[in-house]
């Protein structure tokens, strides 16, 4: 099902110099999970929305962001692209992209367009970046986790031609890990990450929700290089207990961890209401969901399973309510955070809201409608 626009939207994209190719600057997940697509023979038509949280304001980036969904794609052959002007004014959750197509066609480069649209953004607005700062951030970052691993991931908040820079800086602050190739060469690595929630919704969509992230799972393993850690991203439809508990009934084998990155807008499945200290209950990744989620594996039998915190743990003093918590628990809540936020920025979010037809989205999110969204065309 296409959409359509009675406006078009010219856009030139020779006028921008986009590296030869995007793989170095996207986040490693989204090139392994369309390897598992492909391997699967699974490409959907897919709709996915780009919104900006904070706000108001004037959205840039745009054009750039076009230019490489055509640099680096088919997508204007096989789909369309929708979008508000260079420049627009926009409302807070406001949709300012529209991507539809085959999914295989722009899974890859949502790092990059997002990070285009988050640093203009940004600069625009009067932001810019730091590094002696983000050295910072991330030494305390580094600090508050006691020697557990925590992974740069947030090069969707900025510029890819800035992501290695920022990567270092985060290094020489303590991180070691990160998403990029580009920012992982930095320090000798290469990018880490299993999965984002666009290839699980592509699996509800094809299994059902319930199923969704055990098939995943399955598909991880059999097309991704065994040397690789089989961490499963497990809050994309809210249910963070039974989708763990299911993979860990069923495959405990193909599975070395699993990652908690509940949003904002969400309860953890079996959490409460917000109350008492920050951080312990509510909304997002909070200390009773991580510790249900832990006593749940050692009642399966699988306490030595990774855990992996990520949604808001750029937040030195989240990290250390979370150790303070082991202290008193008596047990171990996390053995890695994968964060973003180590400096300030105009974040772009992008939500997959349609699959083949079907309404499908993560927990939390939902279809927005796009009337001043025009239908972007090549100059």
């Amino acid at each position: 099902m296409q959409s359509t626009a009675t406006q078009k939207l010219a856009i030139e994209t020779a006028k921008f110099s986009l590296p030869a190719s995007h793989e170095p600057y996207t986040d490693k997940y989204f090139l392994r999970s369309n390897q598992v697509l492909k391997g699967e023979g699974m490409n959907p038509y897919v709709k996915m929305q780009v919104f900006i949280r904070k706000g108001p304001g004037r959205v840039f980036g745009i054009e750039e962001a076009v230019a490489i969904l055509d640099k680096y794609s088919n997508i204007f052959d096989k789909g369309k692209v929708f979008a508000l002007p260079e420049g627009s004014q926009y409302k807070p959750g406001e949709v300012v992209m529209q991507i539809e197509g085959p999914v295989q066609e722009f899974i890859e480069l949502e790092t990059m367009y997002l990070g285009a649209m988050a640093g203009e953004t940004s600069k625009r607005a009067g932001i810019t970046l730091d590094f002696s700062q983000i050295k910072e951030n991330a030494r305390k970052v580094v600090e508050a986790a006691e020697g557990r691993t925590v992974m740069y991931f947030g090069a969707r908040h900025w510029k890819y031609d800035d992501d290695a820079k920022i990567a270092r800086a985060a290094y020489e602050g303590g991180i070691d890990k990160a998403a990029t190739d580009i920012g992982a060469a930095t320090f000798g690595g290469r990018g880490k990450g299993t999965s984002p929630h666009v290839a699980i919704i592509m699996f509800g969509a094809k299994y059902g929700r319930e199923n969704a992230s055990l098939e995943f799972t399955k598909a991880f393993d059999r097309h991704i290089d065994p040397r690789i850690k089989r961490l499963t991203l497990i809050d994309t439809f809210n249910r963070e207990l039974s989708d763990s508990r299911m993979i860990l009934a069923q495959i405990p084998d193909k599975v070395s961890g699993f990652r908690l990155d509940t949003c904002g807008e969400n309860i953890g499945e079996g959490g409460t209401l917000f109350k008492g200290a920050k951080y312990e209950t509510g909304n997002g990744v909070t200390i009773e969901l991580v510790n249900n989620f832990y006593n749940q594996m050692k009642e399966l039998g699988h306490p030595e399973k990774e855990i992996v915190l990520s949604s808001g743990f750029a937040d030195a003093k989240k990290i250390a309510a979370f150790t303070a918590a082991e202290k008193r628990l008596g047990h171990k809540l996390f053995d890695g955070l994968g964060i973003g936020g180590l400096y300030n920025s105009i974040e772009t979010k992008a939500d997959t809201v349609e699959v083949d037809g079907m309404r499908i989205s993560k927990a939390g999110r939902f279809f927005r409608p796009i009337e001043r969204l025009e239908e972007v065309v090549l100059e």
